[in-house]
């Protein structure tokens, strides 16, 4: 071939070319070869706005949200009246954990489009994650709501904000989930409530599991367990995984059903209607309120018998979900039934346990390395550290004047934002200068800083749940006090199960005095810290079958009473 007859190589070609090249690549999902013509386009027409957003959803597609995040800000630079390039900008700063920078690019896009759903709905989301804004983010949802009322899913991102409201009695919350639940249901419409179903009470039962959790996502452990240990003689088990995402434990779980749906793709009405038609005797819901959830499948009765588990969501709110299977800690001795109207099953044992946990050894705490003062610690979401939290932070220091607190929070944050965390924080009487703020870290750098903290101090009203279960795993307590049912009794649920309840007061200054008794007993945080592992393993935490047969009993019960009606 003579170099006249050689065709071009895509460096040769126009911009205009490479651009639409890249388009079309993206479309045939062959991401890595689109972002090379988009990166050429980049580099031969620097001014060229559809060559940097091009290369900004090139990145996005292959899931390089920073790269993605620096091309929307050329982008922006060079439109920077484009609305939805500021949406754009916003949501991968979100995907990538920078709540902050991603909120200020939401707010820039909805004061250019006041009408732009997305926007608002993203900025919401942003603000959630933002220390001191859940009022802000209820704003951006309501606006979000107002132009598109038949979104159930906008609505349910607003009850995970109004959670972190800390002025909201926990009453008031249970009112709006249950509104909530109502305005799901009238959408949704008339349904049928008649089933084909065998209503034999001891047969072979179909049992859905309903999940966007079904990957590397830190509540993916449990239902792991459920998936794996299910009694097969007596449950065929179903799941219908509506994420979109895919990594090798969505393998592993594959391998654990006995039938697997893709559904991320059906509506909800496509969906309730494939989990009829499947059969389904009892459908299982597990994310609450949280991403991707699915609620409004719950609210077109999809089975005969349906069930919220492993829910950290103080309610699911829908009047067609038949039981909220919880334990006598977290349901706060009949008061969750009280506030939520649901149908509580307790399970003796707990109402979640664990086997999927990292193989990290446990190092000494800062106290046992040259004989440091007490290091507090907080692992858990900056929208969880309300005014009541940072009360209590500064009155334990107070108490203990040698001791530091490091919060580690998942949210990736500059600067500016921690200086404004500070200046706030202090505010509330917290002696700052006593406070290490460190944000986001991946993996084994999550586990490893454990061994900086000897004990962690618990957020109000919103504890950790699966934060405080994975301090015990790597051998550190947390101190806490028994708030409202599920979200507010969390670490009572799990500190109490490992032989550690003392560590959890009845209020605050039951928190307080624990927090400072443990401070004050070198020799008692050195016991725990040698024995909390093997503690967790000796625990219902860990009793993964005992805890599966306790659910399929509750299951079973459900399904005789459903029989029986």
């Amino acid at each position: 071939m003579t170099d006249a007859e050689r065709p071009p190589s895509p460096e040769e070609w126009p911009p205009e070319a490479l651009i639409d090249a890249g388009r079309q690549l993206r479309a045939m999902g062959r991401g890595a070869e689109a972002l090379a013509a988009f990166d050429i386009a980049c580099r031969k027409a620097p001014n060229e706005v559809a060559a940097w957003s091009g290369a900004a959803l090139a990145n996005y597609d292959l899931a390089r949200y920073h790269l993605s995040a620096a091309a929307f800000e050329r982008a922006v630079e060079l439109a920077p009246n484009d609305a939805n390039l500021w949406r754009n900008l916003g949501h991968v700063r979100l995907l990538a954990a920078w709540p902050v920078p991603a909120a200020q690019a939401l707010e820039r896009a909805v004061s250019l489009d006041p009408a732009n759903l997305g926007a608002w709905d993203d900025l919401g989301t942003a603000l959630t994650g933002v220390w001191g804004r859940a009022k802000d983010a209820i704003a951006a949802y309501d606006r979000a709501i107002a132009l598109d009322p038949a979104r159930a899913d906008l609505a349910s991102r607003r009850l995970i904000a109004l959670a972190f409201d800390a002025d909201l009695p926990a009453a008031d919350l249970f009112a709006a989930h249950r509104a909530f639940g109502a305005k799901v249901e009238a959408l949704a419409g008339p349904v049928d409530a008649k089933f084909a179903n065998d209503r034999d009470p001891e047969r072979k039962l179909r049992v859905g599991y309903l999940s966007s959790n079904l990957y590397a996502h830190i509540a993916s452990a449990e239902i792991r367990t459920a998936l794996r240990l299910h009694d097969r003689a007596a449950f065929a088990v179903h799941v219908y995984a509506t994420m979109p995402e895919r990594d090798a434990i969505t393998d592993e779980l594959r391998g654990y059903a006995d039938f697997w749906t893709d559904a991320g793709a059906l509506d909800d009405r496509a969906l309730a209607a494939k989990i009829r038609a499947d059969g389904i005797d009892i459908l299982v819901h597990t994310m609450g309120h949280w991403q991707q959830n699915r609620l409004a499948v719950f609210a077109r009765r999809a089975a005969p018998v349906q069930v919220e588990y492993l829910c950290q969501s103080p309610s699911a709110g829908i009047a067609a979900c038949d039981a909220f299977i919880a334990d006598r800690w977290i349901s706060g001795d009949g008061a969750l039934a009280s506030l939520s109207g649901d149908r509580i099953v307790d399970l003796p044992g707990g109402y979640y346990t664990t086997s999927f946990l990292p193989d990290a050894p446990i190092k000494p705490p800062p106290r046992a390395r040259g004989g440091a003062p007490i290091v507090f610690g907080s692992f858990n979401r900056v929208a969880k550290i309300s005014p009541a939290t940072l009360r209590r932070w500064a009155r334990v220091l107070a108490e203990v004047p040698q001791a530091r607190l490091m919060v580690k929070i998942p949210e990736r944050f500059d600067r500016a934002e921690e200086a404004r965390m500070r200046d706030t924080w202090a505010a509330f009487g917290l002696d700052v200068s006593r406070v290490e703020i460190r944000g986001h870290a991946d993996g084994g750098a999550y586990w490893d800083q454990f061994a900086d903290v000897d004990a962690l101090l618990d957020c109000v009203p919103f504890n950790g749940g699966r934060t405080t279960g994975s301090a015990a795993w790597m051998g550190v307590p947390t101190i806490s006090e028994a708030g409202p049912p599920v979200f507010g009794r969390l670490t009572l649920c799990i500190m109490t199960r490992l032989g550690l309840g003392d560590l959890v007061g009845a209020d605050e200054d039951g928190y307080v005095a624990a927090a400072v008794k443990l401070a004050h007993d070198p020799a008692r945080l050195d016991e725990i810290r040698r024995t909390l592992r093997d503690r967790f393993r000796a625990s219902t935490l860990f009793e993964s079958a005992a805890h599966i047969r306790e659910v399929e009993a509750a299951y079973r019960r459900l399904w005789r009473d459903y029989c029986a009606g």
